[in-house]
């Protein structure tokens, strides 16, 4: 049954096509099956995917430097007009003229700081999600034998059309931020 029929009702289940639990079964082997078989293939289309989303590592610390160098000059200048007002050379007014638009500036670079942080962060990542998504795959003897935690493990989502055609999602793709909606099928996308 749908998870979200399952958990929020009918409603939230606009599909409502029933699949026999062994047909689904079948698929879901099948589906690892194939992930085994073309794992290089898999790999190297989720590397192409991570590097279409996140600049390449040695771009973003370049990017990260210039935002930080940015960031510095902009707080040492807030900060200049900062000590002007409180040593009473330049009135409130001109402080505010000075400075008004400095804060959403610094928030934004920090935020963008903050980005390039998380991925960076997640290039590291990339190889040891990528070895563990295939490590618990390998590890399955039978989705039989899988709790639905385990199958969550690995599993985004599954989806089933009106006509009662599976589409697996993996996890991998969420876990590496990207679209979770990339389907890795028959033809390795």
């Amino acid at each position: 049954m749908c998870s979200g029929h399952n958990g929020r009702g009918a409603e939230s289940c606009p599909n409502a096509v029933t699949v026999d639990e062994e047909e689904l079964i079948n698929a879901l082997d099948e589906y690892f099956a194939d992930l085994l078989k073309n794992k290089q293939s898999i790999i190297k289309r989720v590397v192409r995917e991570f590097n279409k989303v996140y600049k390449q590592k040695e771009d973003n610390e370049q990017y990260e430097q210039e935002l930080m160098e940015e960031l510095g000059k902009l707080k040492k200048t807030r900060q200049k007009y900062m000590d002007m007002y409180t040593d009473d050379l330049i009135t409130r007014e001109e402080l505010n003229e000075k400075i008004g638009g400095m804060k959403q500036q610094i928030e934004k670079l920090e935020n963008d700081l903050k980005l390039i942080e998380y991925n960076l962060n997640k290039g590291d990542q990339l190889e040891e999600i990528i070895q563990r998504t295939f490590k618990n795959i390998n590890s399955i003897t039978s989705v039989r034998d899988m709790n639905n935690e385990q199958l969550k493990q690995i599993i985004q989502k599954i989806e089933v059309d009106k006509d009662g055609n599976v589409d697996i999602y993996l996890r991998l793709f969420g876990d590496l931020g990207l679209d979770e909606t990339v389907l890795i099928s028959d033809d390795h996308t």
